[in-house]
């Protein structure tokens, strides 16, 4: 009988109701193998792995991609998980202007690879993590590496970094169609 209100305990806090807080399993990351994955399974964020129901949602939403690209060895991609996507008013961004999709290094390095040659052709910054804003018909037209959760003199906070891609691809959807760099998703089976 001491186990029921263990028991009582984690049932409020997995359905939210301990403290008004949300359930810590918000997004659809959470059966996903990959350890990047699964650590951002609990984010605010609204993450979709790659695949054909992301992709779909754009389109049908008309919202540009978010997508970061990361691995759990990454000391940049941690610090840009812990100090951008777990704040709640980025993810509320986020949430309403793009469909954010996120994707593990080591699970398929050879993606990686052709969008790091995608940033580079756009002539962007790319590495890890790299951090891509992208239209629903896969023309990359904004993005770079590790954007902090304050702007420095190089670089531009993660706040306004969400901002340019929304607006851009808000204000210039059209000429985006016409000057971004394909891309091929491709969602393997």
């Amino acid at each position: 009988m001491r186990s029921l209100p263990k028991l009582a305990a984690l049932f409020w806090i997995l359905t939210g109701f301990a403290g008004g807080a949300q359930s810590p399993i918000s997004n659809r990351l959470l059966g996903q193998h990959s350890e990047y994955l699964k650590r951002a399974s609990t984010q605010p964020v609204q993450w979709w792995p790659l695949g054909p129901e992301a992709l779909q949602l754009a389109k049908d939403r008309n919202l540009p991609l978010l997508i970061d690209v990361g691995a759990v060895w990454c000391r940049w991609c941690t610090a840009m998980d812990r100090d951008s996507y777990t704040q709640k008013d980025a993810a509320e961004f986020i949430n309403d202007h793009f469909v954010a999709i996120k994707i593990d290094y080591d699970e398929d390095p050879e993606l990686d690879a052709a969008l790091e040659r995608a940033a580079a052709l756009a002539n962007l910054p790319s590495g890890l993590p790299l951090t891509l804003f992208v239209t629903p018909g896969q023309l990359l037209y904004f993005g770079g590496t590790y954007f902090p959760a304050k702007a420095s003199s190089e670089t531009p906070s993660f706040k306004e970094a969400l901002e340019t891609g929304a607006k851009l691809y808000r204000e210039h959807a059209d000429a985006l169609s016409k000057d971004g760099v394909q891309l091929h998703l491709k969602v393997k089976p």
